[in-house]
């Protein structure tokens, strides 16, 4: 009986790492990808571009970023920035 109790513990613990694990993997994989405005909310893709040098614009207006506007924009047209 004892043993029973020890599996179902180390169970209970090894799905709950891996739920974690789960969890912060689709956490930090959404708005931002490959590192643009992963620590400022994301991308303001409708914020246009950052007009010193073409980047994007975080969610919270930093203009900080690598990470050109025309490649991670792209789904974005003329008509839909009107």
């Amino acid at each position: 009986m004892r043993g029973g109790v020890f599996m179902l513990r180390n169970l209970l613990i090894t799905a709950g790492l891996g739920s974690l694990f789960t969890f912060l993997l689709i956490s930090f994989s959404g708005n931002g990808i490959n590192g643009c405005c992963s620590h400022h909310y994301g991308v303001n893709c409708y914020a246009g571009a950052d007009p010193k040098d073409g980047s994007v614009i975080c969610c919270d207006g930093w203009t900080g970023s690598s990470c050109d506007w025309e490649e991670f924009c792209n789904f974005l047209d003329d008509t839909s920035l009107q």
